[in-house]
């Protein structure tokens, strides 16, 4: 499923999001658009109206359009969402890295199964 990462209304990262639901617990992976693939921890997927689905990746190079802390010290991102009501099109929040030492930001998600994975929309694809 393509997964897009807004700060407003800016699209300022994007993705695409395959979970493996056949499995326990669910297992994933994501491929920052223009990065590569990277393994998910998917603590949470339901595919029900307004289920969780809660993922997470960590990086320790920018990938794609995800960067990391000026530290050098990776990044870890936390997807937190659910499903909406019905059981389809995930969307939440997820913590961005700060450009600066103040806190990291906030920013929102969301999924969307791809014209070529109709079967992604709200399982993701496996």
């Amino acid at each position: 499923m393509d997964i897009v990462v807004k700060n407003g209304v800016t699209e300022i990262a994007s993705g695409t999001l395959t979970v493996d639901t056949s499995t326990t617990p669910p297992t994933g992976t994501f491929t920052p658009t223009g990065g590569t693939e990277i393994t998910c921890n998917v603590s949470a997927w339901s595919s029900g109206p307004s289920g969780a689905t809660n993922w997470s990746f960590r990086i320790t190079e920018a990938n794609g359009d995800f960067p990391i802390k000026e530290n050098g010290k990776g990044y870890t991102y936390n997807f937190i969402g659910n499903e909406n009501a019905e059981g389809s099109d995930p969307s939440g929040s997820v913590n961005w890295p700060s450009t600066s030492p103040k806190e990291d930001e906030t920013v929102t998600w969301q999924g969307e199964a791809t014209v070529e994975e109709p079967s992604a929309r709200g399982q993701g694809a496996g």
